[in-house]
């Protein structure tokens, strides 16, 4: 028999490895494409999945408000008590816990007077001197001149101790704000957030609706004199459970692997053609 040139064979093995290199690159870019396809399935149903909650966490919103609005005018607890239980329910399979908080119960940093806001922080147990600068350099924050009051701080002094942001010599826009005050810290402004409000519109919380926090500051703290902070409006006198108030609701939304928290300041007012404003979403 005949046997092939040495040449020729070694050719074919070259060949031969060639292939497998090709067969090899192509197995492993499959493999690649193969990731990248699981990976963008992934992703679209992490989108699907997120888009769901949030349309259920706005459903719950919207059922919060359905709730404010059906209950004007309606007697026996007002909404917003502390003591009121929240809503749960099932919707397009995601778990809804809906809260409503009534703002009127809290502390407005743009109303509370010096007596409270100091009482306030010594409830959060700062001691009695570095309560009364804190609540001073809150009431310069709010007030328009640019002079400081006793302990208190304005322009100069924020410049002096390196603070990049000024007071605002206006009122609150948020109780988050208040993380800029001099002397305020992040530790005291988590502890002191669940009892303040900047939608309340009273120099004095509303003792029914008021949670116990609240009402434990309120109780060493003076009353505010006659005529301090807004005055009822004729609707809230006409209808004080809800029309002219604000109302915190939060709506946490949970299914299996995912979970989702939405918070929206709401205020009713009672005009038909527009019942509701959303001053707050987050």
């Amino acid at each position: 028999m005949r046997r092939p040139p040495r040449a020729a064979a070694g050719q074919r093995g070259v060949a031969l490895v060639a292939v497998v290199w090709v067969v090899a690159l192509l197995a492993v870019m499959g493999l690649d494409v193969l990731a990248i396809a699981r990976q963008e399935d992934r992703m679209a149903q992490d989108l699907a999945v997120r888009a769901r909650m949030a349309a259920a966490a706005d459903a719950g919103l919207a059922l919060g408000i359905h709730d404010l609005l059906a209950a004007s005018g309606r007697p026996g607890r007002p909404p917003g008590h502390p003591e009121a239980p929240a809503r749960e329910l099932v919707f397009d399979g995601t778990r809804l816990l809906i809260r409503v908080e009534d703002e009127a119960g809290k502390i407005d940093l743009n109303e509370v007077q010096p007596a409270l806001l100091g009482a306030l922080f010594r409830a959060l147990e700062v001691p009695g001197p570095a309560a009364e600068l804190l609540a001073a350099a809150i009431l310069d924050w709010r007030d328009e001149d640019d002079q400081p009051r006793p302990g208190g701080a304005e322009a100069n002094e924020y410049r002096a101790a390196g603070l990049g942001v000024p007071p605002r010599d206006g009122g609150f826009r948020s109780v988050a704000e208040l993380a800029h005050v001099m002397g305020m810290t992040p530790a005291l402004l988590a502890r002191a957030e669940p009892l303040l409000t900047v939608h309340g519109r009273r120099a004095e919380p509303d003792r029914e609706v008021a949670p116990p926090a609240v009402q434990r500051v309120m109780a060493g703290a003076p009353r505010p004199p006659a005529g301090a902070g807004r005055a009822a409006t004729p609707a809230e006198l006409r209808d004080p459970p809800v029309i002219g108030r604000a109302y915190r609701i939060t709506v946490l939304a949970e299914r299996p692997g995912a979970r989702r928290r939405l918070s929206a300041v709401v205020r009713i007012t009672g005009d038909p053609a527009d019942p509701y404003w959303i001053q707050e979403y987050r």
